[in-house]
């Protein structure tokens, strides 16, 4: 057997490959134990810097979500028991929904505050509520889940919509005139005031004045529901508030001065001017100042069904309570006005003229001063008798003591009672 001799270069390879290999294990041994096997480390990087892209919503979508928190957060309170809302501006809707447990058994809601409006559309010359005349006005529209049979009006949310597509645009749903415009022209058209800086009323609807704006609302209440209607003809926007049961008007102020000035931001004072005269003087703050109780009103009364208390300051100034809450500065024209000018106040005839309505003196026997100063008498009177029996030597308690302490008691409870009831008391 022959061996052959191995190369050079191929043991000189050998051996340089050992001597790395031995290089490697020594320099292992250098670390310390929790420092072998790490994972591998990544290249050092630098950090940019993005902003945030902001979602960009329109007004319509931020009055959408701002208006149905606020009715879920009313459903939510106890405030109100069940509740519907429908808003529209242009041809677009913003909101159409309804709110509550109750509504979770049916599918419409009642909503006759739409009877007068369209009966007016659609018979101008007939008085009452004709039936025949607002189907028509409901089939012009498209509105097919609606019905009036002459005593309620049942609709959806969806059907609310295009009727109030049809109050914002006079008539134009889509881009299809469904209603003549003359029928709108006519009952948007405005009566003024007695004063000019008051607002009037038209056919169907009371005028409010709010923000510099001039909207149309009308009030409706039934034995389950009470319903408001607003419609702005110069910015095409409707919409339509239901609650179940009567939640009061405080309850109705803050709810719709919140979807109002939501939905409609401040554009610019009032263009209407007030009549030229005088200011107010602090003597004539001073007669104003009082207990009030709202005019009946068949347009708008939910917002001022509650007692108006006024009391005047030394700047001839006039500070509401109750019905409305806020301070009303003496104007030239014999006015009074509050900084926004969204309330104002003349003075009428012994009563008061507020933007949000007309208010009377309280009548005597429903002040409940009254009853506790007769209660009072009473009381004296009690201890009168008692004394003059006490000094006749006669047996307490006589008749007379008695019939006198049953009038106090009887007075004290009447007065009680009369402080209970008052609206806004």
């Amino acid at each position: 057997m022959e061996f052959r001799r191995p190369r050079a270069a191929s043991t000189l390879v050998f051996a340089f490959v050992a001597v790395l290999a031995a290089a490697g294990a020594l320099a292992q041994t250098e670390f310390q134990a929790e420092q072998r096997d790490l994972p591998p480390v990544a290249a050092p990087t630098n950090k940019v810097s993005v902003t945030p892209i902001p979602t960009v919503r329109s007004e319509s979508e931020a009055a959408g979500d701002f208006s149905t928190g606020l009715i879920q957060g009313l459903v939510a309170s106890g405030a109100v028991h069940d509740a519907a809302l429908v808003a529209v501006r242009d041809d677009h809707v913003i909101v159409s929904q309804a709110f509550g447990p109750g509504f979770a058994s049916r599918s419409t809601l009642e909503a006759n505050v739409f009877v007068p409006v369209l009966a007016g559309i659609g018979s101008p010359q007939q008085s009452g509520q004709d039936a025949g005349a607002v189907n028509a006005i409901l089939m012009a529209v498209g509105a097919s889940e609606s019905r009036f049979d002459g005593a309620n009006f049942l609709t959806t949310p969806g059907d609310a919509s295009k009727l109030l597509l049809a109050l914002a645009d006079a008539g134009m749903i889509g881009g299809v005139q469904a209603v003549e415009p003359q029928s709108f022209e006519r009952m948007f058209r405005v009566e003024p005031a007695p004063h000019p800086i008051l607002p009037g009323h038209t056919e169907s609807f009371a005028e409010m004045r709010r923000s510099g704006w001039s909207a149309l609302v009308r009030d409706e209440e039934s034995d389950r529901t009470q319903s408001r209607l607003v419609v702005v003809p110069d910015a095409k926007l409707a919409y339509l508030i239901s609650f179940t049961g009567r939640p009061g008007a405080s309850v109705w102020r803050a709810a719709d001065d919140a979807l109002f000035d939501k939905m409609l931001p401040a554009h610019g004072p009032s263009d209407v001017a007030a009549e030229a005269g005088a200011a107010p003087t602090l003597a004539q703050a001073q007669r104003v100042a009082g207990t009030y109780e709202p005019e009946p009103s068949r347009l708008s009364f939910l917002k001022t069904a509650a007692r108006l208390r006024v009391s005047a300051r030394d700047d001839g100034s006039l500070v509401l309570s109750g019905a409305d809450e806020s301070v009303l500065m003496p104007r030239p024209g014999g006015y009074w006005s509050s900084d926004d000018g969204n309330q104002n106040a003349v003075a009428d005839d012994g009563g008061l003229l507020l933007s949000t309505g007309a208010y009377r003196p309280l009548a005597f026997w429903k002040r409940p001063l009254m009853y506790a100063l007769l209660a009072l008498l009473g009381a004296l009177s009690t201890a009168g008798a008692a004394i003059r029996q006490r000094r006749s030597a006669t047996a307490i308690p006589h008749d007379l003591v008695l019939w006198t302490g049953g009038l106090t008691t009887a007075l004290l409870f009447l007065s009680l009672l009369v402080w209970h009831l008052a609206p806004g008391a």
